[in-house]
């Protein structure tokens, strides 16, 4: 599967970082992911911020202690997704389903949970502030 950002001028996919488990990790931030089937992906300790993920599938997904701050994920099922330790600064969760998904230790400063569905997650020690004005 091809999902990383590629450089037009050198048609290449560019590389971020090798991952915790020795793979070559594609520079994904900023990307547009929207609609796509990411369930059960291992997306663990990847900067994913800025990335639009809207409508997508990521249901069983591992984006352990992740950079996923200002990403969209409005409509997006993380349903029983591993999100413990990712930081999640500003982003866009509102319609999302994180029923029985892992938080533990997130940090959701910013973020727009409107209508977020949170049935069963695991929001121990999560990280919750908001900028003075900022309602959400």
């Amino acid at each position: 599967m091809s999902f990383g950002s590629q450089k037009e001028s050198e048609g290449r996919m560019t590389v971020s970082s090798v991952g915790h488990k020795g793979q070559i990790l594609p520079e994904l931030r900023g990307a547009d992911l929207s609609g796509m089937d990411l369930s059960g992906m291992d997306l663990s300790g990847m900067d994913l911020s800025g990335c639009n993920f809207r409508e997508s599938v990521l249901s069983g997904a591992d984006l352990s202690d992740c950079n996923l701050s200002g990403c969209n994920f409005r409509g997006t099922d993380l349903s029983g997704a591993r999100m413990n330790g990712s930081r999640m600064r500003g982003a866009c969760l509102s319609g999302a389903d994180l029923s029985h998904c892992v938080l533990s230790g997130a940090d959701l400063s910013d973020c727009d949970l409107s209508d977020a569905q949170m049935h069963g997650a695991d929001l121990t020690g999560i990280i919750v502030t908001t900028r003075k004005g900022y309602v959400r």
